[in-house]
């Protein structure tokens, strides 16, 4: 749903699955923060980017505590907070987690890896 734009709907089934899937497994669980990921990532498309930060802060807590705060998943928490932050108008604030990123995934990835051109596209786009 949320590619054809229907980002309450959408919103609403991923709360719904969330729900579902907590009864069964802990906060930490990795699907778990996938779904509370895509339903930041559908409230920042869908135009509401302090609900996603707010979102993507409390799963960023819950990944760095369980996985640390290198773990590709935790990244692509971060990434995705970063993006809210721009979405906010906080560009600087972007660009200072995608600078953390960028650095950590060059030294875990490296260079070339497609993640780490994704995050030095991300930076690109707000002008560095």
């Amino acid at each position: 749903m949320r590619e054809q734009g229907r980002y309450t709907e959408a919103g609403a089934d991923y709360r719904a699955v969330l729900a579902a899937w907590r009864r069964t497994f802990p906060e930490d669980d990795l699907t778990t923060l996938d779904i509370r990921y895509e339903l930041a990532e559908t409230l920042r498309q869908g135009g509401s980017p302090q609900a996603a930060e707010d979102e993507y802060r409390a799963i960023l807590a819950t990944a760095q505590a369980a996985y640390g705060n290198e773990h590709p998943n935790t990244l692509i928490i971060r990434q995705g907070l970063a993006s809210a932050l721009q979405a906010s108008g906080r560009s600087e604030a972007a660009r200072a987690e995608l600078r953390q990123i960028l650095q950590l995934r060059r030294s875990r990835l490296g260079a070339e890896h497609p993640f780490t051109k994704a995050t030095q596209e991300a930076l690109a786009s707000l002008g560095e």
